[in-house]
């Protein structure tokens, strides 16, 4: 079966630049930047000409320290052609992955697995396009496992 799949990619400031034929950065809350960082500014500056902004078409770019990473869903939705229609989308943060590969998975007291840094071997073992697409290709929705930790912040877990 022949399908597209896109995964937004959220940033806000500059880091490891994840991008290609399926992870697609986009910077969230980019109107916002705009406003509070210097034109000049090195990190804008990166953040623009790597990636595509909240703050085009249909957009609540100006809502990103209410909504977050949903700024980047709400603009997906309503310029879903932006980024070629794909029959499937999905969003992951820039430091925060869905793993696609599980022979190095050890999950913390959380249920998290934490790397180092990302290096060119977890790249390549765990977000390419060829594991992400065969992981996707089984289900209909692909959601975190639920964590409990009674000791963050008073919640009792990520459902919650």
């Amino acid at each position: 079966m022949s399908y597209t799949l896109k995964l937004l990619i959220c940033y806000h400031k500059k880091s490891v630049l994840l991008k290609d034929d399926v992870l697609t950065p986009i910077h969230v809350g980019r109107a916002l930047a705009r406003r509070n960082m210097n034109e000049n500014s090195s990190q804008l500056k990166w953040l623009e000409e790597n990636m595509i902004g909240d703050d085009t078409g249909e957009n609540i770019s100006e809502k990103n320290s209410s909504y977050n990473e949903l700024t980047a869903a709400y603009w997906a939705w309503k310029n879903y052609e932006e980024i070629g229609n794909p029959d499937y989308i999905g969003f992951m943060h820039y430091r925060r992955h869905f793993l696609f590969d599980r022979a190095d998975y050890k999950p913390d007291f959380m249920g998290l697995v934490k790397y180092n840094e990302l290096s060119e071997d977890y790249l390549k073992n765990n977000l390419n396009d060829e594991k992400i697409k065969k992981q996707v290709e089984q289900y209909d929705v692909i959601i975190p496992n639920r964590i409990e930790n009674k000791s963050v912040n008073g919640s009792k877990n990520n459902y919650e």
